[in-house]
């Protein structure tokens, strides 16, 4: 994760929300007012993801970017999730999401 606010202070692996869906969605951690976990649908054959927190236009915004591998590919959908920990608490409805 690239953190271009300078509030990161650290991400871990997070368990799937199969409530969710498979639109990226953000939700606050009940365990920590100083994290959250974010939830987007990758590939079977993604070779990696970047995530981008930064602010625009006075707004924060995740941006998710995966890649896949070159050639044909059918694997199915492989939702992931990571937590965030912040270093104060961020409303997660003043973050929006974008990309996959």
């Amino acid at each position: 994760m690239r953190d271009e606010t300078g509030l990161v202070t650290g991400i871990s692996q997070a368990t799937v929300d199969s409530t969710i869906g498979y639109d990226p969605s953000l939700k606050a951690d009940p365990s920590d007012p100083n994290a959250s976990i974010l939830t987007w649908e990758g590939g079977g054959c993604d070779t990696g993801t970047d995530l981008t927190f930064h602010v625009v236009n006075g707004s924060y915004l995740v941006n998710i970017s995966s890649h896949e591998g070159l050639g044909s590919c059918s694997g199915a959908a492989a939702p992931r999730a990571i937590r965030i920990e912040t270093s104060s608490a961020i409303q997660v409805t003043s973050i929006t999401i974008a990309g996959r």
